[in-house]
């Protein structure tokens, strides 16, 4: 039996275990090179057309005024950029961006849409979900759960 032993992982635990010698870096799947490891190429320079990265992202009620959004996203930029902070990002897998709230707003309907098709494609249910608070959310839960192959299956065919 071959297997490919396999890690995805934030910047901060790829590199320790790249710089242990335990694996390689293939690539990192933003759309720009990582500043914690400018040797590793993006997914799609090393020739698979990816880009899939996390976020931090602070949201209002609906009908807060601009002011206050516009206020709370420069507080929020400050804190994220100050020298203490700029040196904490890289060892969390983050680098900070300071996008305004009209960029944010865009870039989650971008992925809100992406993942709902991702969802759609792949048959997967949604399911209510009583949080801790009671609140109500919704859920996912795959319609192809039995069949799935469980995690690196395919990797040992």
């Amino acid at each position: 039996m071959n297997a490919l032993p396999l890690c995805v992982s934030l910047v901060p635990a790829g590199g320790i275990v790249q710089e242990q010698g335990r694996l390689r870096a293939l690539g990192v799947s933003s759309a720009a090179r990582s500043a914690t490891l400018p040797e590793v190429p993006t997914i799609s320079e090393a020739g698979v057309p990816f880009e899939s990265t996390g976020w931090l992202g602070i949201f209002a009620p609906a009908g807060v005024p601009r002011d206050i959004v516009s206020q709370i996203q420069r507080e929020m930029a400050r804190a994220a950029f100050r020298p203490d902070m700029l040196e904490r990002w890289p060892g969390w897998g983050y680098e900070p961006v300071g996008s305004t709230a009209e960029q944010f707003a865009a870039k989650f309907k971008e992925e809100l849409a992406t993942y709902a098709r991702i969802i759609r494609d792949a048959g997967i249910a949604l399911l209510e979900w009583r949080g801790a608070a009671g609140l109500s959310v919704p859920a996912c839960r795959s319609a192809r759960a039995p069949s799935a192959p469980r995690p690196f299956e395919a990797a040992r065919r």
